[in-house]
């Protein structure tokens, strides 16, 4: 464990998050990782604290990372980040605390520990603003709800989340505009930190790919996820397999420990995949059929930079404020499954979507712009 009385010339950051960040996870870990790594560059001592158990291999996870990152090992909660803490010899010059749980378990935390004994800066860093997803959620199942009451479950989120915090960083300029709108009257500030990703150039050409490609974790049957699957397998993709029967769909993504999926025709479970470069280079389009989300779907931009085109619902447009020729979006099972057609059908049109995409992604989430907002978000 990191013995904080040693004597070093670099600033020291505590970084809590779920679990250890593995990139091929997704839910947010491929930036929490890219936090990690691209702070040790600009010459921070970083630790990790994951407050639950991923169940990997810790070994292998630490791989991942520089052998100067310190890594806490997983599972103690609550109880080992107090005890972490308590047996501090010097605060951390900066503390980011991730989502929403972890950000209330910090705070009963706090009671136990004075505030200036853990660190100097205290960062609240919003991988989504969960609120949404329980607006959204309840407009799904036909609940009434009105815009001002919408907007007190977000500002009452953003107020008990940045209390107490010297700032608050955001994954995407639109949530970061919404935390600003709610804090407007706090001297706090607010960063925008978007995912960074490189663009791969020279992927394979519409004419030697074929397939649709579906990535994203499974585990939990009543997801986000898992509920956009089961709505595109029931009512899309048969729409698409009747006007063209030579298309397929392969759906990466962890599945359930008891998962017995149903064998379909055209449809190929792969389970998780650590590697996906070879299935972005085979897929011809990627489908994102996710409803309820906040934050920032990591998988529509990883798919667009390995030259991969995407076909989503509204609600994945929303997020990234995208037009429709970046990304078509539909919530309409017919009209979702004609853009699939359309695009999957036409080289021209491929061609055209994903350049659109490809230079929003570069404009966007470039790693420049990333590590110039974290240095300034741990200054």
């Amino acid at each position: 464990m990191l013995d904080n009385d040693a004597i070093s010339p670099k600033p020291t950051l505590l970084l809590i998050d779920d679990i250890l960040p593995v990139d091929f996870l997704g839910c947010g870990y491929p930036r929490s990782s890219a936090m990690i790594l691209i702070a040790n560059k600009l010459g921070w001592d970083v630790t990790v604290y994951p407050m639950l158990v991923s169940g990997l291999n810790f070994s292998e996870v630490k791989t991942s990372f520089p052998d100067s990152v310190e890594l806490i090992q997983e599972g103690k909660g609550e109880s080992g980040l107090l005890a972490l803490l308590i047996n501090l010899k010097k605060p951390f010059d900066c503390l980011i605390v991730s989502r929403t749980h972890n950000r209330m378990a910090f705070e009963r935390v706090l009671e136990k520990v004075p505030m200036a004994v853990v660190s100097n800066r205290f960062i609240y860093d919003s991988e989504a603003i969960f609120a949404e997803r329980e607006i959204i959620s309840k407009k799904l199942n036909g609940q009434d709800i009105s815009n001002a009451e919408a907007l007190g479950l977000v500002g009452s989120e953003i107020a008990l989340m940045s209390k107490g915090m010297d700032g608050v960083s955001c994954v995407s300029l639109r949530d970061a505009v919404i935390f600003k709108f709610f804090m407007k009257n706090t001297h706090q500030k607010v960063f925008a930190l978007q995912y960074p990703i490189n663009l791969r150039h020279n992927t394979p050409s519409f004419s030697n790919r074929n397939g649709l490609i579906f990535i994203g974790r499974l585990k939990e049957r009543d997801s986000p996820n898992s509920q956009g699957l089961i709505w595109f397998l029931s009512k899309v993709f048969p729409i698409i397999r009747k006007q063209n029967p030579e298309i397929t769909l392969t759906i990466i993504g962890a599945l359930p420990s008891n998962s017995n999926v149903k064998e379909e025709d055209g449809v190929n479970w792969l389970g998780a995949i650590e590697d996906l470069q070879p299935f972005y280079d085979k897929a011809r389009l990627l489908i994102a059929p996710v409803f309820i989300a906040s934050g920032i779907p990591l998988k529509i931009i990883n798919a667009v930079a390995n030259g991969v085109p995407v076909v989503a619902t509204k609600r994945m447009g929303d997020l990234l404020d995208w037009p429709s020729t970046a990304m078509p979006t539909s919530n309409s099972e017919i009209d979702f499954a004609q853009k699939v057609l359309e695009i999957y059908q036409s080289k021209v049109q491929w061609e055209t979507t994903l350049k659109t995409s490809q230079s929003l992604v570069e404009k966007q989430f470039n790693f420049e712009r990333f590590e110039e907002n974290l240095a300034s978000l741990l200054s």
